[in-house]
């Protein structure tokens, strides 16, 4: 089982993912991170308008929205569970939240900085990219 870790290392790992033969990657988010995935999932959602929904994101409106929900019922410190094609659809819902909403309006709409999103998106494709080569 291979184990990769994201985030500064100073401190706690922003996110750690545990795979194994059956691409199944076990996430778990430091707890300034929750909001931001929340935020995220909530405006392609509910947000703004997304052309060819399934095909940009990876997943379909229901997908997401179980994303979401299971993110909402899931407790402080406790891992969460996602596959290979779950963690691809946060990604891109990252990454076309970003584009869509700028700079500003990213910091506005979800309490982030651009920045930050932009290192998420990064560490993100990190893994993916990763679990890819596994």
């Amino acid at each position: 089982m291979a184990v990769r870790h994201f985030g500064p290392p100073q401190e706690e790992p922003i996110l750690t993912t545990y795979s194994d033969e059956m691409t199944c990657h076990k996430l778990t988010f430091d707890s300034t991170k929750w909001p931001i995935l929340q935020s995220v999932l909530n405006e392609v959602l509910h947000g703004f308008a997304i052309e060819n929904f399934e095909s940009t994101i990876g997943k379909d409106r229901e997908g997401l929205r179980h994303l979401l929900v299971q993110f909402g019922h899931a407790r402080r410190g406790r891992a969460i569970e996602l596959d290979l094609s779950q963690t691809i659809a946060l990604r891109n819902a990252l990454r076309e939240t970003l584009q869509e909403l700028g700079i500003e309006e990213f910091r506005i709409r979800t309490g982030y900085d651009f920045e930050q999103g932009e290192e998420f998106l990064r560490e993100l494709n990190d893994l993916i990219s990763g679990s890819a080569q596994t």
